[in-house]
């Protein structure tokens, strides 16, 4: 059996915390960490786990959730492969209908065809070693 945790990346003048959380789950010997994205509440999901992925070594790292609505497609595939590179092919993409980054955003309603299939983009930003099961993207 694999246990994964979520970190939620709180705002403050430094990161250390949530990376020494990853670390302690690592040592833990849980399979996944998930970071939480809602950009204008907590730090930058994506800063976040490139700091983790560069002080662990063996946990998967993942976003819990990134949406599709403040985060283009382009963008984001850039930012897990980005993320796989650092943490040498450990990058999870969690993606979701991001409640409360697109309610921060005061982007609720928004006419958007994304929150009723994710299926579309999620096969848009699959790249060279990453496969979509269902509705879970493995990296």
């Amino acid at each position: 059996m694999n246990f994964s945790c979520m970190i939620w990346p709180w705002s403050g003048a430094t990161v250390d915390p949530v990376v020494r959380l990853a670390q302690t789950a690592e040592a833990c010997g849980f399979e996944s960490v998930y970071v939480g994205d809602s950009q204008m509440i907590w730090n930058d999901v994506w800063v976040t786990l490139g700091a983790i992925a560069t002080a662990t070594s063996r946990v998967m790292l993942g976003t819990g959730v990134t949406n599709t609505v403040t985060r283009h497609p382009a963008v984001t595939a850039n930012a897990v492969m980005t993320l796989n590179m650092l943490s040498n092919g450990r990058a999870k993409l969690g993606l979701g209908a991001g409640d409360s980054a697109v309610r921060t955003a005061a982007l609720i309603g928004t006419n958007n065809s994304i929150h009723s299939d994710l299926g579309p983009i999620s096969r848009r930003i699959v790249v060279p070693g990453v496969s979509l099961v269902g509705s879970v993207c493995h990296i």
